[in-house]
C-alpha cells in the first residue's frame, strides 16, 4: 500500500501470497541464499591449562557445535570451522564430515575427544576479562556445505563463547522452585510464565503477579512490569529514534517521533467477561479502545489467559476491532533472573509461545518482501554489579532465537521510494552506542535484523496454520488460533542476573492518526494489525541468588598443543 504525502491512498496490494523468511541467522541477518541450519548450543573444553568450560588466555581446547537441520536432507554434508577473531590465534581443527542429515535432525558436530575430529583452536596470550559481568568472548563461525547446497556452501552462521572466566571458589547456587512450587523436585530452576497465577494474593491477575520472585540478594521481590513509551528512556519509559536512513523531525519529517499520547497496548489478556484482569497498570486505551477481550476473542495456549500488545475497540468482534497503535515503543519486562554458574543438561533456555499478526508486507506493500512495519523483538540486560545485594541495570541487547526464529526483517529505507521522507521506523534509545549506530544509538529494531510479524496464526485452526514461522504450531484450546514455540539459548549469560524485555516497535503512518482502526476505510478491517500474543514463558537454570563466575588469573599455559609455532 502506497501514500501521498497527505495520506491519501495511492494504489492498495493487500498481498495475498505468504512469502518466506529468508532463513535463519545471526542478529546481523543479511540478504542472500537461505541458511539450512542453527546453532542450537555449543560445548566447550580445555585441552590445556586449568581443563575446564571456558577457553582461557593462552589455552587451547574444543569446542562441539550442536546444530539443528531446518531444511530437506542433506548428503555428504561437512562443516568447517572459521574466526576472523584476533583472540583466537589458531584454528587446528576445522572441519567435520558429518555425512548424511535428516530433515529436521538435531547433531553434535565434533568431538571433545582430541583423537576424534572436532574443532580445535588456541585463545591470543592477550585476551583478558576485566568484568566479569560482560567477559570476554571468543567468536567463532561455521558454513555448511553438502549436495544439496550452492557453491561453496552456505553461512556462516556465528557463535560466541564466553571466555577468560573460572567458576566463583567456594560458590553456591541453590535451585529456585519450579512451577509445582516445591523444593527439591524435578522442576527446580524452572520459572514459568502462564499469565494464570494470582501470585499477590489480591485476588486479580495483574502485571504484579508476573516473574514474581524473591531474591536472596537484595532481600527483595521482583515482578514484571511495563515498559511505556516517552520522549526519554528511564527506568520505566523508553524513548524512540528513526533509524539509520529515515529522515527525522529535526530533518524534515514532522510525524518521525513517538506519538505524544505514548500509548500502552501491552495487557492480560483474559477471557471475554472477565472480572478479574483490571489492567490498570496499562492506563487508558488511547483512542477510545479497551483491554477487555471482544467476544470471538479468547486466546491463551493454557487458559485462561495471556499477554496480548494489542487493542480492542469492538466488544462484539476481534475480527473487525483488534488492532495496534502508530509511533510506539511500549514493552513487557520481566523480574530479574539468577541464571545459574553451574548450569545442568537443559538449563539456560528461554522459551516462549507466541502469535504475531503485526502489519508487514501481507498487508502493504509492493517492494517489501519480508519486511515488517510494525514488529516484535524479545531483548536481554545483565546487571553489571556481581554483588548480588546490588543491581546496576546495563543496556538492552537483542536475543537472537534457534528456534522457530525470526518470520521478518524492519522495513529498509529503500522500502519506500520517493517516499523515504515522510515514512519512518524507529529503534529504542536505551541500548547503548555499540555499532550499528548510525544515529549514535544502537539498532535493534532496525533493517537488516530480525523480528517478528507473522508467526503462528490469528484465526487459523490446523497446526499447519504457522504464517511464516517453521512450526510446528499448536491450535489453541478454542479451536481457533495457532501458537509456535521459539526457544533461545542463555548460555553467553552464565551467572549473570538479567531482566528480558518483549518490545513492540511500530511505524509512523502518517503524522496524525493513532492506530490502523481509527483511520477507517480499508484500514480499519484489515486482518494483519491484531497484534502480539505472549503465554507460557519459561527460563531454566534459575537460582535464587546472583553467583557470577572470577576471572582465570591463571598463567597462560606453554606450548603449541596441535597448533603450528
Amino acid at each position: 500500500m502506497r501514500r501521498s504525502p497527505t495520506g491519501t491512498i495511492v494504489t492498495i496490494s493487500l498481498l495475498a501470497a505468504v512469502i518466506g523468511f529468508s532463513g535463519p541467522r545471526e542478529a546481523g541477518a543479511q540478504q542472500g541464499p537461505p541458511i539450512p541450519f542453527v546453532i542450537v548450543a555449543t560445548e566447550y573444553r580445555d585441552l590445556n591449562g586449568d581443563i575446564d568450560r571456558f577457553p582461557d588466555t593462552g589455552e587451547t581446547g574444543r569446542v562441539v557445535v550442536t546444530v539443528r537441520n531446518n531444511s530437506g536432507a542433506l548428503t555428504n554434508a561437512k562443516f568447517t570451522l572459521s574466526s576472523s577473531d584476533p583472540d583466537v590465534t589458531c584454528l587446528s581443527g576445522t572441519v567435520v564430515q558429518v555425512g548424511s542429515i535428516a530433515q529436521g535432525q538435531t547433531l553434535a558436530v565434533g568431538s571433545l575427544n582430541p583423537n576424534q575430529q572436532g574443532f580445535q583452536f588456541r585463545v591470543s596470550s592477550t585476551m583478558q576479562t576485566v568484568l566479569t559481568t560482560n567477559p570476554a568472548r571468543v567468536d567463532l563461525c561455521l558454513k555448511l556445505k553438502a549436495n544439496q547446497t550452492p557453491g561453496q556452501g552456505v553461512g556462516p552462521v556465528c557463535f560466541s563463547l564466553i571466555a577468560d572466566l573460572d567458576l566463583p571458589v567456594g560458590g553456591s547456587q541453590t535451585f529456585v522452585n519450579g512451577p509445582d512450587g516445591l523444593p527439591g523436585t524435578s522442576d527446580d530452576g524452572t520459572v514459568l510464565e502462564n499469565f494464570d497465577v494470582d501470585r499477590d494474593g489480591d485476588g486479580s491477575f495483574t502485571v504484579n503477579d508476573t516473574f514474581r520472585l524473591a531474591d536472596a540478594g537484595t532481600g527483595t521481590t521482583g515482578h514484571g512490569s511495563y515498559l511505556r513509551g516517552a520522549a526519554a528512556s528511564g527506568g520505566t519509559t523508553i524513548g524512540g529514534i528513526a533509524c539509520g536512513g529515515y529522515q527525522t523531525f529535526g530533518e524534515g519529517n514532522p510525524g518521525c517521533e513517538l506519538d505524544p499520547d505514548f500509548p500502552m497496548d501491552w495487557h492480560l489478556h483474559c477471557p471475554p467477561g472477565a472480572t478479574t484482569c483490571p489492567n490498570v497498570e496499562s492506563g487508558a486505551c488511547v483512542g477510545g479502545c479497551s483491554f477487555d477481550t471482544p467476544t470471538d476473542g479468547a486466546k491463551a495456549f493454557s487458559p485462561p489467559n495471556s499477554l496480548h500488545m494489542g487493542a480492542h475497540f469492538d466488544p462484539s468482534s476481534s475480527l473487525a476491532g483488534d488492532t495496534t497503535h502508530f509511533r510506539s515503543q511500549q514493552g513487557f519486562v520481566s523480574g530479574p533472573l539468577n541464571l545459574a554458574v553451574n548450569p545442568r543438561p537443559g538449563d539456560l533456555q528461554l522459551a516462549m509461545y507466541h502469535i504475531a499478526d503485526l502489519m508487514d508486507n501481507n498487508g502493504v506493500g509492493p517492494g517489501n518482501a519480508n519486511q515488517c512495519s510494525d514488529c516484535g523483538d524479545v531483548q536481554i540486560q545483565v546487571d553489571q554489579n556481581p554483588n548480588p545485594a546490588v543491581d546496576s541495570w546495563g543496556f538492552w541487547d537483542k536475543l537472537v532465537p534457534f528456534q522457530n526464529v525470526y518470520d521478518h526483517k524492519p522495513n529498509a529505507v529503500s522500502t519506500f521510494g520517493g517516499y523515504a521522507s515522510y515514512y519512518c521506523v524507529f529503534t529504542p534509545t536505551d541500548t547503548g552506542t555499540a555499532p550499528p549506530a548510525p544515529r549514535g544509538v544502537h539498532e535493534t529494531t532496525c533493517y537488516p535484523l530480525g523480528a517478528w510479524s507473522h508467526c503462528g496464526s490469528v484465526r487459523g485452526t490446523t497446526s499447519a496454520n504457522v504464517n511464516q514461522c517453521a512450526g510446528p504450531g499448536t491450535v489453541d484450546p478454542t479451536g481457533v488460533g495457532v501458537w509456535v514455540e521459539t526457544r533461545y539459548n542463555l548460555a553467553n549469560f552464565l551467572g549473570q542476573r538479567v531482566r528480558l524485555r518483549w518490545i513492540g516497535s511500530t511505524w509512523e503512518f502518517d503524522a496524525f492518526s493513532s492506530s490502523y482502526y481509527e483511520i477507517g476505510t480499508s484500514w480499519s478491517s484489515t486482518l494483519q494489525d491484531d497484534g502480539w500474543w505472549l503465554d507460557n514463558i519459561s527460563v531454566t537454570g534459575v537460582i535464587t541468588s546472583q553467583t557470577t563466575p572470577a576471572s582465570d588469573s591463571d598463567q597462560p599455559p606453554g606450548g603449541s598443543q596441535g597448533c603450528p609455532q
